[in-house]
């Protein structure tokens, strides 16, 4: 079916869009000419439904759903753009079915949700809304709430306010701001990650690096990559992302974590595996003249922090991930963009199997109750950090279990269990003033005898009971430590 209603010239139909943003003018008089013309503003200013009966819809201009007005796409229908774009100062709902989608098709056209359209209300279930529908080669420009469900989207989606896309396959998602929700989703790209939105559930084939000042919830997603790196020649530069006070948990992440941060960042509970990137780069040789290709490979990081210049104001917390097979598990900080501050407290993670180092820190740092084995370097602690490094199992180093590097501050790594009980092997494998005397001294003794033991679960109790039992536990662990310390050695 091929859409006529009432026209303006194409020449003047980017004044009127600006005049109905700008001024409100939204009614229809200046709209209602009767010119049959192709190319002219087609206006949408009472309720109408697009059926199934009367499919295909076939747009002979730009669409103009005025406010007041509410265009209904049932179920079945399929609507060409035609290259003409969509504003929405109305209300438009697509309403699909899982056996019936609404297919609509274009070239690259937009539909733009303006902020005098009306956005969806969850609690009311009435506003704009597309459910069950294709969407082919279409943009979406949304400046209200929208909910966007079971739908296929090719082309970008940029969403704010309380927009809640959920069950959708996306090819790029913006969120501008507001409190958005983002669940069980497959998408390629978020780029843009402003406001303070829940992303959960989702299969992301990257977290971009486009965001700033922003507090999302990022949970229980499948996640190639939060932030990333980029391959340029033969240089791989890392893509930070930039969030003020995320909170990412209980994610499976295959290529890392890389966050320009900002204060109460909390990752927490994660399953980080390393990747082998493998590529191609050509090198000019002289004098043949001749260009010649060599191999090269990448090994991506588990957790990588770098401060942004300002201190953090409350502490970063890494904690619970299992992170295995990566260049680093945890970097906070680097000698460049060094952690202020707070700093960073690292505390039972599992770190496993790293090409380079365990956990590499720029930072005041507490690390405790880790378990960090089979990593050439277990810990490095680097330029005017301060580190504590307690409860530890440190085990199957092959070069240094902590590596001091340009800092003269002294650190305290008593209580750890180093895989040993002896201690001139223990003294050996610590790189510090006995090295280079303008480093600090690793304070080691004493030193646990046997591995700490991983963290019971403690179930919920009536609050009666917790004051006697915590004094019980404390009492237990006392004793347990005196039990299990070795204080035979002092350097």
């Amino acid at each position: 079916m091929t859409i006529e209603p009432n026209r303006i010239p194409t020449l003047f139909s980017h004044i009127l869009i600006i005049t109905i943003l700008v001024g409100g003018l939204v009614q229809g008089t200046t709209m209602n000419v009767s010119a049959q013309t192709s190319g002219m503003v087609v206006v949408i200013n009472s309720d109408t439904t697009w059926t199934k009966a009367n499919s295909p819809y076939d747009l002979t201009g730009p669409l103009f759903i005025s406010a007041g007005a509410t265009l209904t796409i049932e179920a079945g229908v399929s609507v060409n753009l035609n290259n003409y774009d969509v504003l929405v100062n109305g209300t438009l709902r697509a309403l699909g079915s899982s056996s019936d989608k609404i297919y609509v098709i274009s070239n690259d056209e937009t539909i733009e949700f303006s902020e005098y359209s009306n956005g969806w209300d969850e609690q009311t279930q009435s506003g704009c809304i597309i459910d069950n529908a294709i969407l082919e080669s279409v943009n979406l420009r949304i400046g209200v709430s929208i909910k966007i469900v079971n739908s296929y989207v090719s082309c970008p989606i940029d969403v704010g306010e309380s927009s809640i896309i959920q069950n959708s396959t996306i090819s790029t998602l913006s969120i501008l701001g507001g409190s958005v929700l983002v669940k069980n989703n497959k998408i390629d790209l978020i780029k843009k990650c402003y406001g303070t939105p829940e992303i959960s559930n989702n299969t992301i084939d990257e977290l971009g690096s486009d965001a700033y000042g922003t507090s999302p919830v990022i949970s229980g997603n499948t996640i190639r990559t939060i932030g990333g790196y980029k391959v340029e020649g033969s240089t791989v530069s890392i893509k930070y992302l930039t969030l003020n006070s995320p909170i990412i948990k209980n994610n499976i992440i295959k290529e890392g974590i890389y966050l320009v941060t900002g204060s109460s960042t909390i990752i927490a509970n994660n399953t980080i595996t390393g990747y082998l990137l493998k590529y191609t780069y050509s090198v000019y040789t002289y004098p043949l003249g001749s260009t010649e290709q060599r191999d090269a490979t990448f090994r991506t990081s588990g957790i990588d922090l770098v401060g942004k210049g300002s201190k953090v104001k409350d502490k970063i917390y890494i904690s619970g991930n299992v992170i295995s097979g990566c260049s680093t598990g945890i970097r906070a900080g680097n000698p460049g963009y060094p952690i202020k501050g707070e700093g960073v407290q690292i505390e039972n993670n599992f770190i496993s199997n790293s090409s380079y180092s365990g956990i590499d820190v720029t930072a005041q740092a507490i690390i405790q109750n880790n378990s960090i084995r089979n990593n050439p370097t277990a810990i490095i602690v680097r330029k005017s950090s301060s580190a504590t490094i307690n409860y530890n199992n440190i085990e199957n180093y092959a070069d240094y279990s902590i590596f001091l590097e340009e800092t003269s501050t002294s650190v305290d790594a008593t209580n750890n269990w180093w895989g040993t009980t002896d201690t001139q092997t223990i003294n050996t494998t610590i790189r510090d003033f006995k090295h280079d005397f303008n480093l600090g001294k690793v304070s080691f003794s004493p030193f646990l005898t046997e591995p700490n033991p991983e963290k019971m679960l403690i179930p919920e109790l009536p609050s009666w009971m917790i004051l006697p039992l915590f004094l019980v536990t404390t009492l237990a662990v006392v004793s347990f430590r005196k039990r299990i310390m070795c204080r035979g050695y002092t350097r």
